[in-house]
């Protein structure tokens, strides 16, 4: 049996499924207030992607922009016109991409042993600088984390497993992708 198998099969309910909401606040606790601090003691917002997406707030397509996240910004905006609200909102996403993380580390090594990988995910300074300013790549992050924990929610629930299932050509594809593949593989 693999890790991945065994991390997906029902077990009884022991330690780790007891601490499970325990380690879910200990990663949003340790990811959320580290970006509050950074967005406090530097105000500045930096980038080029991240002052166009400010700058052209009232506009959901621009260029090369994915449309998420400016509609996010074109939606604080419209209600307050400080950009420390939409950083704000980047810090809240980036806190959900480590409670995300968490769920996939789960899956793949096991409750217990998911924590340390999570939280040094949540506190990273690449992710925790990219997690502060309006830049699209922690949304992205953050919902592939969520729709993987929502996917597995519902496979392992029994509900509508035909309809998630993935070919066999792209499971192939996958395998040779390393962790692309233990995602594609569990159906």
């Amino acid at each position: 049996m693999t890790p991945i198998d065994a991390a997906t099969t029902k077990s009884t309910p022991g330690w780790e499924s007891r601490f499970e909401p325990f380690h879910l606040a200990i990663v949003f606790a340790a990811a959320l207030p580290i970006r509050l601090c950074i967005i406090y003691i530097y105000p500045i917002i930096f980038g080029g992607d991240s002052i166009v997406r400010l700058y052209y707030h009232d506009r959901v397509l621009i260029s090369h922009q994915l449309p998420v996240l400016q509609a996010a910004v074109h939606l604080i905006m419209g209600l307050t016109n400080d950009p420390l609200w939409v950083r704000y909102f980047v810090a809240l996403a980036g806190a959900v991409a480590g409670v995300g993380f968490y769920y996939l580390c789960a899956r793949l090594l096991g409750r217990g042993p998911a924590l340390a990988p999570a939280v040094w995910f949540a506190i990273h300074p690449f992710v925790v600088a990219y997690s502060t300013v309006p830049y699209q790549e922690i949304l992205m992050l953050s919902g592939l984390f969520c729709l993987h924990f929502l996917l597995r929610r519902t496979m392992v629930a029994g509900e509508s497993v035909a309809r998630l299932r993935v070919p066999v050509e792209i499971r192939s594809l996958g395998r040779g992708c390393g962790l692309g593949g233990c995602l594609l593989d569990a159906t």
